[in-house]
This record gives structure tokens, sequence and C-alpha cells, in this order.
């Protein structure tokens, strides 16, 4: 089993309202595998991670599980459409490769905020805290079940 973390950019999808409409029915999601594709499987931990947009933080608010593979088949969501911002988020995602995940623990209001993360000696070089211009990156086994534990106890 692969741990992830996928990147939700609030410049194009508002993904603090989509998870805090969605708290109790627990929705499926459509990700881009922009890399990495051939290693996301079916079964994987994907934590959600809010890209920092017009407020200051950003942070794990999610916990889903992958249960679509990457294909060019995937499409958008019907329960997904209306939170894109416009038009062109919606047809750029759906020229990608895309997989599917079944949100498990959606936390929007108590997120997994970068200063935490950052305070803990074996999480603070994640790739994501330095480098975020992927949308989806692959986490150690020991990184993810460090998040998989935080993510728990919220």
């Amino acid at each position: 089993m692969n741990y992830w973390l996928v990147q939700a950019n609030p410049k194009t999808f508002r993904v603090m309202d989509f998870y805090r409409e969605h708290l109790n029915d627990y929705p499926l999601t459509t990700w881009k595998a922009t890399y990495h594709s051939n290693e996301v499987e079916m079964g994987d931990t994907a934590f959600v991670w809010k890209a920092q947009y017009t407020d200051d933080w950003r942070g794990i608010i999610a916990r889903e599980i992958v249960c679509l593979e990457p294909s060019r088949e995937i499409k958008v969501l019907p329960h997904e459409i209306s939170y894109f911002k416009n038009l062109k988020g919606k047809k750029d995602i759906e020229t990608k490769l895309l997989f599917r995940c079944k949100t498990e623990r959606p936390f929007p209001d108590t997120p997994l905020k970068e200063e935490r993360i950052k305070a803990n000696t074996i999480l603070k070089d994640l790739t994501i805290l330095t480098m975020c211009r992927h949308g989806i990156y692959k986490l150690s086994q020991e990184h993810g079940e460090i998040i998989d534990k935080w993510v728990n106890n919220i």
C-alpha cells in the first residue's frame, strides 16, 4: 500500500466548501495523476493537501482511499462540477490522467497544518513543503504512517 498527498488548489476548486458541504456523505473525488500514475493503486491512502491561496495556511484536510486507478476514461463527477471556479479548471482536469478516491475522513475545520508537519523532525523535509508544483506526491511508508496516526486522532 502506498501513501499519497494530492494537492487541491483553492484557486481553481472550492475545496473547503466541497468538504464542508460533504462532511457526512463521504463523496467520491477525482484527482489528477500528473506524476506517479503507474504507481497509484486501489486501496492506497491519499491525504488531501489544501494549497495556500488567499488565506494564510496550507495543510491536510481529508483522508481518502483510492478506488479507481489512473485512467483517461475517468471524468469529473456531477457533484464536483459546481465547485470548480470556472469551466477552464474543469476542462483542464479532464484532459489529464485521473484517478478516483472515496473520502473516508474529511476535517476541513480542523486541518493538519503545515506548521505542525514542519515541527516534526521526520516530516519536516516533505517535498510538498519545499516544492509545491505537482498535483500528487508519493510519501514514504514512515511518513504516511505518521500522518495517518495524526489524522486518526483529529
